[in-house]
């Protein structure tokens, strides 16, 4: 049996976010004061004065300050500032923390732990997800001048016991987060875990020293795997060794039994992408005796919904375990074409592997794009096409592939008539169709999809 939870980004604690709590109303101990009396923050703060002139020995307004304004607003975000609240004080926060807070910032830069932010990315207390929690904790206990917090997990800091009668473990994955010193962009400390047992004490030291995470090439067949935990041991480097293949979880794999007589599990925290560009991380849970099996990454290249292009809001409906699910019964998208019966059609990729394209009509039941799922390659192009044109990779008419010698024709036109006659076939008897084709730059390697409905003519994008 798996479960599989999602982590993603992630508790912040930084000095910048400290210092917007100031704009929002809940002041953190020894927090900068912008440099304004209380009737001009007042009055700034809801737009009714102008903007005060920076002193000669003041930074004016810079695009750094503008990425450090987006930074803030960023991190007041994910504290859980209301947006409204955001939007009222936003004039205020960009005048005073981006031009009145640039010096303090450019002296911050210098030191690299004033600028640090520690990130949770996975916690479980026994099989008890509790990321969230410990984010809370983190968050609600910031203190600048303390460099530690600790706490002990046991079933009444959680709230629960996720495992009767046994002595559960606890597990905690984190890493630094640092800003570059041009403040445009974030680098990674390696990872560390945590790991202790039912009523241990856990201790969290901002200051330990992690050294910066090396870049690490994407890799577009398996995930990145940043720990791995079977009970209470640390086996993340055999489970890197068989990333990307299913594995079955037994003590003999991991060399012993950790905790003899206890139904053990294996918990593994990876993300897709190298360290620098991973937005999510995930956790998959696997019982002892049971298969692991993390997917490769699923990218939905292009989809449409008859004439409108999905492909975005499809892409954030993947889940954990890259898995799609589109109803195709109760759509959730704008109707493009009222009161005529669409086609869905989604080009789309497992690792480096084939291309795949799924083609369903509306009303059809629910839409699965799974990793062991069927092939679906009947739509693909099988001819090899010239350098230096668009590369026609697939097409659909109606609801049906169309035949090998029209591909052989598409990649000579600029324009395709939509129509029976054309196509040599019905592709959806009775029914207003739509002609799908997804395309590829021979320059770039962009890959966009272009419909048209019957009747019309459709273009083929030079790039």
């Amino acid at each position: 049996m798996r479960f599989a939870f999602f982590a993603c980004n992630i508790l912040a604690i930084s000095n910048i976010a400290l210092s917007a709590y100031t704009i929002i109303g809940n002041p953190p101990p020894k927090a900068t004061v912008p440099k304004l009396n209380t009737m001009q923050i007042g009055m700034q703060a809801w737009g009714k004065e102008p903007k005060i002139a920076p002193r000669p020995h003041e930074k004016s307004r810079t695009e750094d300050d503008v990425d450090i304004f987006n930074g803030v607003l960023r991190e007041l975000e994910h504290s859980e500032v209301s947006q409204s609240d955001l939007m009222e004080k936003k004039p205020f926060i960009s005048d005073n923390i981006a031009s009145e807070h640039t010096e303090d910032l450019a002296v911050l830069s210098t030191k690299s732990k004033s600028l640090l932010k520690i990130e949770i990315l996975s916690s479980f207390y026994g099989y008890f997800d509790v990321t969230d929690k410990v984010r809370r904790y983190f968050t609600t206990h910031v203190n600048p001048s303390t460099k530690t917090r600790s706490f002990t997990p046991n079933n009444i800091f959680f709230g629960r016991d996720p495992m009767y009668g046994q002595r559960k473990t606890f597990m905690l994955v984190w890493r630094r987060r640092y800003i570059t010193e041009n403040r445009a962009s974030y680098t990674y400390s390696v990872t560390r875990t945590i790991r202790a047992f039912e009523n241990e004490l856990v201790v969290l030291d901002y200051d330990t020293e992690l050294p910066i995470a090396e870049p690490m090439p994407f890799s577009h067949n398996s995930a990145v795997i940043l720990d791995a935990t079977y009970h209470s041991t640390d086996v993340t480097a055999i489970v890197v060794r068989l990333s990307g293949d299913p594995f079955k979880v037994t003590n003999g794999l991991f060399g012993s039994d950790p905790a003899y007589g206890t139904f053990k599990r294996l918990i593994v925290t990876y993300g897709y992408g190298d360290l620098d560009s991973m937005l999510n991380c995930y956790t998959l849970i696997t019982q002892e005796g049971a298969e692991h099996y993390i997917a490769p990454p699923l990218t939905i290249h292009a989809a449409n919904w008859a004439t409108d292009n999905i492909t975005d809001i499809l892409r954030a409906q993947i889940t954990s375990e890259q898995t799609l699910h589109v109803d195709t019964v109760a759509m959730s998208f704008p109707d493009p074409w009222h009161g005529v019966s669409k086609a869905v059609a989604i080009l789309y990729q497992y690792g480096d592997g084939p291309l795949q394209l799924v083609v369903a009509h509306e009303g059809s039941g629910v839409l699965t794009v799974e990793p062991r799922g069927p092939a679906r390659r009947a739509f693909l192009n099988p001819l090899t096409q010239s350098r230096g044109r668009p590369i026609i990779l697939a097409a659909v008419w109606g609801l049906l592939p169309i035949e090998k010698s029209q591909f052989g024709l598409m990649a000579e036109t600029e324009e395709i008539p939509c129509t029976n006659e054309w196509f040599g076939f019905d592709g959806r008897p009775n029914t207003k169709k739509t002609c799908h084709v997804f395309v590829q730059s021979p320059r770039t390697g962009r890959i966009q999809s272009v419909v048209a409905i019957e009747g019309q003519k459709l273009k083929i994008p030079a790039e």
